[in-house]
């Protein structure tokens, strides 16, 4: 299950005592139902803010966000948002950490199984009655991922999930959301600060500029999956991209 969204002018100011802080300036994007894209930019430009008013955790100063046809005014299971930190409860083995959306809508009951095929999903079907701190930090991540698609969303947004995680624990995850998105079906939407990572996983890769963001470029990934990191038109976008972000590689030009 999918669903469209479309993000139409938003703009967005932080107020503080200073004075108020542009963080987001007249971004539109149309995302299709079952899509994924990523959302570049410096640290700090307001991707985080756009994914959370996606969420409907917050409202932008101006603009909508349309889902599915309604504009977000509040969150809701069909649009889930995962963050970088797993933020696990300690207390509660991974089964019970998982459920805890359902639980906290009162949607448990008869829906156990639920969670049972969400944690095969993730390939910690072995784990249901772990604690987080017997999990690595990948199996953590694996675990805040289904404690999301427990929910079945429409709209999975990803804030940086895999940032903390080393490389190598970090590219199979990459693979395995991907294996979970053919699967599943939902839109998703992805802020990293990779670019290989948003080339590997995206149908588009959004560049965004310096706070306030506004849209820079948008790069449309037309190779199929799964990817190769060494193809030579991924290597290419790449540079393309990080052209666009004013980090050229050294010795190296953009086609």
């Amino acid at each position: 299950m999918s669903m469209d969204l479309s993000i139409r002018n938003v703009s967005h100011s932080f107020a503080l005592q200073g004075g108020p802080l542009p963080v987001l300036d007249d971004i539109s994007l149309d995302i299709p139902a079952g899509s994924f894209i990523s959302l570049l930019g410096p640290s700090g430009c307001g991707k985080s803010t756009l994914l959370r008013f996606i969420a409907g955790l917050e409202l932008p100063g101006r603009g909508d966000i349309i889902a599915g046809g309604a504009p977000v005014r509040a969150p809701g299971p069909s649009r889930i948002l995962a963050f970088q930190d797993a933020t696990l409860f300690p207390w509660a083995t991974v089964w019970n950490n998982v459920a805890t959306g359902l639980a906290a809508r009162h949607e448990l009951k008869g829906r156990e199984s639920l969670i049972d095929d969400a944690l095969e999903l993730v390939r910690l079907g072995g784990f249901a009655k772990a604690y987080p701190h017997q999990l690595s930090g990948g199996m953590a991540q694996r675990a805040a991922l289904a404690r999301a698609l427990v929910n079945e969303p429409q709209i999975l947004l990803l804030d940086e999930p895999f940032g903390k995680l080393d490389a190598l624990t970090r590219m199979g995850l990459q693979e395995e959301l991907l294996a979970i998105w053919k699967r599943t079906g939902f839109t998703g939407v992805l802020v990293t600060h990779d670019v290989e990572e948003a080339l590997l996983l995206s149908g588009r890769v959004v560049v965004l500029s310096d706070r306030p963001a506004r849209v820079l470029r948008i790069f449309d990934v037309q190779r199929p999956l799964p990817r190769r990191r060494d193809d030579p038109a991924i290597v290419s976008l790449r540079i393309e991209i990080l052209t666009a972000l004013g980090h050229a590689p050294a010795g190296e030009v953009a086609a």
